[in-house]
């Protein structure tokens, strides 16, 4: 009876143990189910593909009685530092339309540009003025395929005065272009076109104004000779000849009224017997075919004071022995209001349609009260565009190249004999 307490005890103990035993396995159960449950939480969200749930790693959960805290697999706060987009910047917020800025940049903020480039439409100082948009600027050289003359006038074109009505449509407006020819090619390429208008195979010849500049003397620029109006009829021959007041062999039908593109003589432009005051012609140029000068040409002063103007003559035109006449040896008025220089002789080398300047002109057909040379008779009155058709002294105020009957007129050439 004395061992039945011991044998007690022994089973007293092992009951204990097995207690203790079965009460960790419970917590380590519990534990790989809480994490089996997360798990299969994240793998089973689609019911029609159902996921194997991964074996759980084996590890020291079982027999580590105290595991610590469980990491936490969120990032930490803090980071990442740098967000994944950059957020705008002052200077990017609103970035102009035409100037992209590269991304993750942080541009300077730029300051508003203002133009520096002038106003074409400005004139760069005196009474030079931008040439027309309806000037041509062609050059006029000769196309390297020539077109076939249908007769033999057609081959042998290449004189005439340009008509009133080839510069009121090529300037687009009734006035002309004045003085401002687009320079002297402007005025080349305005006579290839009236030329070309006349005839297509004009367009085979090289063709030019005869205008002198500040550059250039207008008798070096139209060749050797012989020159035809558009109707066949002689000119002149050459060089010596075409230098006379009128061409002394030019045919008679056109000896005293020069004709125009279409042969028809200038001062009676409608080709019936109502005559015109139109006259004058722009050359800039002297007796000589040169670059007019007052000191060679008139032997007066560069700055002769404007005559006053007298009472027009029985007839209303003007009356002999008036300065400005010319005579019939040509030479003509020397007047030049603020004093005579050479590019107010040419409009500024055919570039200015101001009232300014003083160009001079030739006579297309004489006149013993106003001259006779077809070269060079007196100077006109200005640089302005404007037409005088009616002969008498011109109204106050009119500073234009027609002020004394004309319209701005000039004579074209094919360059010849060369």
């Amino acid at each position: 009876m004395k061992s039945y307490p011991s044998l007690s005890r022994v089973t007293w103990c092992a009951s204990l143990c097995s207690v203790l035993l079965s009460a960790v396995a419970c917590q380590s159960s519990d534990s790989g189910s809480s994490d089996d449950k997360d798990t299969g939480k994240a793998t089973t969200t689609d019911s029609s593909t159902p996921q194997t749930p991964a074996a759980p790693e084996p590890g020291p959960a079982a027999t580590n009685t105290d595991p610590g805290p469980k990491p936490n697999p969120e990032p930490a706060a803090t980071t990442p530092s740098t967000p994944a987009k950059p957020e705008p910047t002052a200077g990017n917020s609103t970035p102009e339309p035409s100037t992209p800025v590269e991304p993750g940049t942080k541009p300077t903020t730029p300051e508003p540009v203002t133009p520096t480039t002038p106003d074409p439409t400005e004139t760069s100082g005196g009474p030079v003025p931008t040439t027309p948009a309806s000037t041509p600027t062609e050059p006029s050289s000769t196309p390297s395929d020539p077109v076939a003359c249908d007769t033999p006038e057609e081959d042998t074109f290449s004189f005439f005065l340009i008509s009133y009505d080839a510069l009121r449509r090529y300037s687009g407006r009734d006035e002309g272009f004045g003085g401002n020819l687009g320079g002297i090619t402007g005025a080349d390429a305005l006579c290839k076109r009236a030329a070309l208008e006349s005839s297509p195979c004009a367009g085979n010849k090289t063709w030019h104004a005869f205008l002198s500049t500040t550059k250039e003397d207008a008798i070096d620029r139209v060749g050797q000779g012989p020159w035809y109006d558009r109707i066949g009829r002689l000119l002149a021959n050459d060089v010596s000849e075409l230098l006379n007041e009128r061409p002394p062999n030019a045919d008679p039908e056109i000896i005293d009224d020069f004709p125009n593109e279409y042969g028809i003589p200038n001062q009676y432009p409608n080709g019936d017997s109502e005559a015109v005051d139109n006259h004058e012609t722009l050359t800039g140029t002297g007796l000589d075919g040169r670059l007019y000068s007052q000191d060679v040409d008139a032997g007066a002063p560069a700055a002769a004071p404007e005559p006053a103007a007298p009472a027009p003559g029985p007839s209303g035109g003007r009356p002999p022995g008036f300065p400005g006449g010319g005579g019939s040896a040509g030479g003509g008025s020397t007047a030049c209001p603020g004093g005579w220089t050479p590019e107010k002789a040419t409009c500024w080398d055919w570039t200015s349609d101001k009232p300014e300047g003083c160009p001079r002109v030739g006579h297309s057909w004489p006149s013993d009260l106003s001259g006779v040379s077809w070269i060079s008779v007196w100077n006109e009155a200005g640089c302005a565009p404007g037409v005088t058709a009616v002969q008498g002294f011109p109204e106050d105020g009119n500073a234009s190249v027609g002020a004394w009957g004309g319209y701005g007129g000039f004579y074209c050439f094919a360059v010849t004999g060369q």
